[in-house]
């Protein structure tokens, strides 16, 4: 629901950007007319503002996806209440087709934007990387070493690995994905 409401709240961001242009299309026009009251500094103030407030609600939708900072959440749900309240609640029809339509953030969005996700590896090609098999269908645990004192992860099935190192029925492997550790011989696939 929050991605929903990072939606509209881009939507608006995009108007508002909209309205600050034309308020500082109308700024220029009365200064081109040489008029130096209080309208111009009025409407030059208030595009100015419309501009912040944009670009505050275009940044709000990663905040929201990932909770972090708390309050972005709470002063968004009392803005949307706010709003169904003072629609008389024509809002909650916008609000269910920007819901049917985009309900769910990206995947890529959430692993940038969300703290938990673990950052991805650096990873460059070894020079002599072959693939020597790939992981079987069932995916492979990876751990530290071939004692599993310390489970690293997982590669799924079907990457591509090298392997590196076999002791004790596990395999040292790096994938194509540059992740290594050590996998059960197993959950190997060899290439002929």
């Amino acid at each position: 629901m929050w991605a929903t409401f990072g939606n509209i709240l881009r939507i608006n961001a995009v108007l508002g950007l909209i309205g600050a242009a034309l308020g500082v299309q109308s700024t220029l026009d009365l200064l081109r007319t040489h008029r130096s009251d209080d309208l111009v500094l009025i409407i030059g103030t208030l595009s100015a503002a419309m501009v912040v407030i944009a670009v505050l609600y275009w940044l709000a939708k990663p905040a929201l996806v990932s909770g972090r900072p708390f309050f972005v959440r709470w002063l968004v749900g009392l803005y949307m209440a706010l709003w169904v309240f003072s629609s008389l609640g024509f809002a909650l029809i916008i609000i269910g087709v920007f819901y049917l339509f985009t309900g769910e953030p990206d995947i890529e969005e959430r692993r940038w934007r969300s703290p938990e996700a673990p950052a991805a590896p650096r990873y460059r090609k070894p020079i002599n990387w072959q693939p020597s098999g790939k992981v079987g269908p069932s995916g492979a645990m990876v751990y530290s070493d071939p004692q599993r004192t310390d489970h690293l992860g997982l590669i799924d099935s079907g990457i591509p690995v090298q392997v590196t190192d076999e002791r004790d029925g596990y395999a040292r492997v790096v994938a194509a994905t540059g992740f290594a550790g050590w996998i059960d011989n197993r959950t190997l696939v060899r290439i002929m």
